[in-house]
């Protein structure tokens, strides 16, 4: 009930009290400070609405935000502690940067002839502006050649060139994510007859260019990247992922399993790091 007050007070920007966040506290970390003392690292493996919640910003008794005492991480799993090999250095691209893409495009659709073109009313991507200044900005502050960075805007931010990518060192989103209705097979029709593990994996994901028009769409660029597919991104020598804008993580009490996916199949992948929005988020905010 804390954690839903919580995550209620950010969906509508109401505020959040004090005696809420100073709760969380009380409940999900001060039974622990005793086995902390002398600690300064700690690894969260969050389950259910725990996914949700920020644990670095929790004020602990003294009024002193978490982060300034620990450096916390996040993990998917148990496994992810396990000793691994050096693994796959990063490819050729230092920064692959998506930003702003034109949801509105069709060019890069495969309409299906029985269309007229008319928007999708299951869902609707508002333009993110702000995000253009993003993709003005990040480059710059990144060692490393020209070109050896890649801003996708507009029209070039889409599914197809996300799915081309090879091991960037960095690969930076700034988009919506989504999470659609249990009936997807207007949106992926190779989804009929997949076991229910699969299928769900297809609901949930990240919008690029011609994402508004999703239902017109009859090849593999509908413009929705869903998390089946980020799942196959060749991303072993990723060092960082970061998942920009508009509630790329989904947001919603009910979503937290799919916050979770999200962040699992990043790290199928290959990635080692992911940063993530957790709530619905202005892109004038995460430009900042």
């Amino acid at each position: 009930q804390t954690i839903t007050q919580f995550i209620q007070g950010i969906k509508h920007s109401t505020g959040t009290p004090a005696d809420i966040t100073e709760r969380l506290y009380s409940l999900l970390w001060a039974p622990l400070e005793k086995e902390l003392k002398g600690i300064d690292k700690v690894l969260i493996s969050p389950d259910s609405l725990l996914h949700l919640v920020p644990f670095a910003v929790l004020p602990d008794k003294n009024h002193t935000a978490l982060v300034e005492r620990f450096t916390i991480s996040y993990i998917t799993s148990g496994g992810q502690l396990a000793p691994s090999s050096p693994g796959t250095p990063p490819g050729n691209d230092i920064l692959i940067l998506a930003a702003a893409p034109d949801f509105d495009y069709q060019e890069v659709l495969s309409l299906r002839p029985d269309k007229n073109g008319t928007k999708d009313s299951t869902f609707w991507f508002k333009p993110l502006p702000w995000t253009l200044q993003e993709a003005a900005e990040i480059p710059p502050l990144i060692p490393g050649e020209p070109g050896q960075k890649k801003v996708l805007t507009k029209d070039k931010a889409t599914k197809t060139t996300l799915l081309n990518i090879q091991n960037p060192r960095i690969l930076h989103i700034a988009t919506h994510g989504f999470s659609l209705p249990d009936r997807i097979d207007r949106y992926f029709p190779q989804v009929n007859g997949l076991p229910r593990g699969l299928y769900t994996l297809n609901l949930l994901g990240l919008a690029f260019v011609g994402a508004n028009h999703a239902n017109l769409g009859s090849g593999k660029d509908t413009g929705l990247l869903n998390a089946l597919d980020i799942a196959g991104l060749e991303l072993p020598g990723t060092e960082l992922v970061v998942l920009s804008s508009f509630n790329t993580g989904i947001g919603d009490i009910e979503a937290c399993d799919e916050i979770a996916a999200l962040k699992q199949v990043f790290a199928i992948a290959g990635a080692k790091n992911l940063v993530i929005g957790l709530w619905p988020i202005n892109d004038t905010y995460t430009l900042e």
